[in-house]
């Protein structure tokens, strides 16, 4: 059996910012209520994430990620993405946690290795209708279940069946949510960056000859320690705070948020509404915001690291021997030395270290190729985000 991922989202571009991606949204004209969650497609951005879940850690386990979006020049782009992993054997203790990081050519799709939690008994946490003592909400599907925090509207831990029956947790997160708060470094487990995910270049952007500057929390220098450039909606970020749990039944849970006008320099208000669902072995992962009040850019994200084998085996500690095939992966977006797109569209070169597209490689293949030094951003050797 495998495991199978699509993703889909509509992002626009927004001219002469610098290179970032995004929509801005044009407020109702009319008093604006959140429309019920059956009506989410309407509404500006859609964002959905559908997770068929077979046995996903088989000898063999197969991962299918598609991808579509538009550069900020408004050229769409896609890309197929197919990942392998070797078969794993069981092990009596899950290993040390760590992360390596990797995203896709064409936008953020992230799949390090990291801190895996202990499978909880899945029969008591569906008993408890709330939060555990953890801190963590649960929903269940079919041999599947996972927990969120309402911090960042997080997903925290995913548990599988691998192929001996035993219970693995795919997606990395620490065991206690009290823990998000205080890591100072903060990797984004599992959370929802907005009102903006991604980089603006010198934390400024225009609408309509109006020009915004957001708080930069991204490349400090030493006139600006706290930095020039503004990462994933600045330094309180959507997946900085608390959501508000709307629902929560056994098989799905909805987070609410409602980012006021002018918090961290952006334009307008912003609700949005981040619901998961459990079906069978579907995952369904959808994003809503609707800017009320003015024009404002509005992109969202899911920062989850995926953990493959599951800590099954100590040996396999890195993504590199990881194999990645993405068909459909031709072209990428060039970014700056700082990561921010230019809108170009770069060409895979067949057989270059870019290129996933023409036969299924290793992630490690090209690590000792010379052309893959700055491949990721300035002094970055390998595949950046």
């Amino acid at each position: 059996m495998a495991a199978e991922i699509v993703i889909w989202s509509s992002l626009g571009g927004i001219g002469g910012i610098g290179g970032i991606g995004g929509i801005p949204v044009d407020p109702p004209s009319i008093p604006w209520t959140p429309p019920p969650l059956e009506l989410a497609a309407h509404v500006s951005l859609v964002a959905a994430v559908f997770v068929r879940l077979g046995e996903l850690l088989p000898a063999c386990l197969s991962t299918f990620a598609v991808t579509k979006h538009k550069s900020a020049s408004g050229i769409a782009t896609s890309s197929l993405g197919i990942l392998h992993e070797n078969a794993v054997q069981p092990a009596s203790q899950p290993a040390m946690g760590w992360s390596f990081r990797l995203a896709a050519l064409a936008g953020l799709a992230l799949l390090p290795l990291c801190l895996c939690a202990t499978a909880p008994d899945s029969n008591a946490r569906r008993r408890s209708p709330g939060p555990d003592r953890d801190g963590k909400y649960w929903i269940y599907g079919d041999g599947v279940y996972a927990s969120f925090i309402a911090y960042g509207a997080s997903v925290s831990n995913l548990f599988v069946k691998d192929q001996y029956g035993i219970d693995r947790d795919v997606v990395a997160g620490f065991d206690n949510a009290s823990y998000y708060g205080l890591d100072r470094l903060h990797p984004h487990f599992g959370g929802v960056p907005g009102r903006y995910a991604n980089r603006i270049r010198n934390s400024t952007f225009a609408i309509d000859g109006q020009t915004y500057h957001v708080t930069p929390n991204e490349n400090p220098t030493r006139d600006s320690p706290g930095g020039v450039d503004t990462l994933h909606g600045g330094p309180d970020g959507w997946d900085w705070r608390n959501f508000t749990v709307v629902s929560h039944s056994d098989s799905s849970i909805t987070f609410s948020i409602v980012d006021p006008d002018g918090k961290e320099g952006f334009p307008g208000q912003v609700v949005s509404l981040i619901t998961y669902v459990l079906n069978g072995r579907d995952w369904d992962l959808s994003m809503v915001a609707q800017a009320t009040t003015k024009k404002t850019p509005i992109m969202l994200s899911s920062h989850t690291y995926w953990n493959l084998d599951g800590f099954a085996n100590n040996q396999t500690n890195t993504v590199l021997n990881h194999t990645l095939h993405m068909p459909y992966a031709g072209t990428r977006i060039g970014v700056d030395s700082i990561l921010v797109p230019t809108g170009d569209m770069l060409a895979n070169k067949k057989g270059g270290v870019n290129d996933f597209w023409s036969e299924p490689k290793q992630i490690g293949a090209s690590f000792g190729d010379e052309d893959l030094e700055g491949n990721c951003g300035l002094h970055c050797v390998g595949y950046g985000e």
